[in-house]
């Protein structure tokens, strides 16, 4: 799965994309690990793709990592728990979303998402 901004929506075709998405995600699977670990870090670094997230439900994990001088860098989580996008502005994510039984309705955590960045652009706005 792939992010693309909508800046670089002309690159994406019916059935191909001209280039690398900015965001790419893979769910690992058991036959998978290697693939998503090594193999697709390294395609996805050498294309450029500006953020790989990869989440793991199998060990409970989710790594993050952000494309810095042409190398991936594993990416701090906020609280050991949130995950702020560069690449897509206000946008963040809670790891335990999604490891959590049962998974959160999709349309609540939406709504935290936007209802904290409401709140930040409130207080950026106040400073």
């Amino acid at each position: 799965m792939g992010y693309v901004r909508p800046e670089r929506a002309h690159l994406v075709a019916e059935n191909e994309m001209q280039g690398a998405p900015d965001i790419a995600v893979e769910i690992v699977s058991r036959d998978s690990r290697e693939r998503d670990y090594r193999e697709k870090l390294h395609l996805y670094q050498e294309a450029g793709v500006s953020e790989y997230w990869i989440v793991d439900p199998l060990q409970g994990r989710a790594d993050f990592y952000g494309l810095q001088d042409g190398r991936y860098v594993l990416l701090p989580l906020e609280a050991n728990r949130i995950f702020r996008s560069s690449v897509i502005p206000g946008f963040w994510l809670n790891v335990d979303w999604l490891h959590a039984r049962p998974v959160p309705a999709a349309y609540r955590c939406l709504e935290e998402i936007l209802r904290s960045t409401r709140s930040r652009r409130r207080k950026k706005k106040g400073s």
